[in-house]
């Protein structure tokens, strides 16, 4: 399985999330390179995509949680583009289950969301991981 590999921030709790995304991300990777080699792989791609959508949710849910627990004054802008990002992995999970295309979502999973995560991660989670550890967390359960 290809996982994606994130930055770290100086929350390791924060890390976790990370990193369990990214093995939602390469589960999904995973059956996409089957499927393109031949296998039916449409339901076990749509039960991963819900399980990675369900991630996220908890993810960006836990994240904002640390932060508004922090009065991290940004708060309001890293939450929105959580959500813009959620409505777009949201949309890509009822397209596959409505028109699937496996070619659209091996550019997904491989580059768009990869690289978003990347740029989230260090434009918003690191910021939010050092106000979060100068407030006295080292880490979060």
């Amino acid at each position: 399985m290809t996982l994606p590999t994130f930055p770290e921030v100086g929350l390791p709790a924060m890390n976790t999330l990370h990193q369990r995304e990214a093995e939602c991300i390469g589960r999904v990777r995973e059956l996409v390179a089957e499927a393109r080699a031949g296998h039916e792989r449409h339901q076990a791609i749509g039960d991963a995509l819900v399980v990675w959508l369900a991630e996220v949710r908890e993810h960006f849910a836990q994240e904002e949680a640390w932060m508004r627990e922090a009065a991290f004054a940004p708060y309001a802008l890293h939450r929105a583009e959580h959500a813009r990002a959620l409505r777009e992995l949201d949309a890509l999970v009822r397209n596959w289950h409505r028109a699937p295309d496996l070619e659209r979502l091996a550019v997904f999973v491989d580059f768009e969301w990869p690289m978003w995560m990347e740029q989230h991660i260090i434009s918003f989670d690191a910021t939010a991981a050092q106000h979060l550890v100068r407030r006295g967390a080292d880490d979060h359960d």
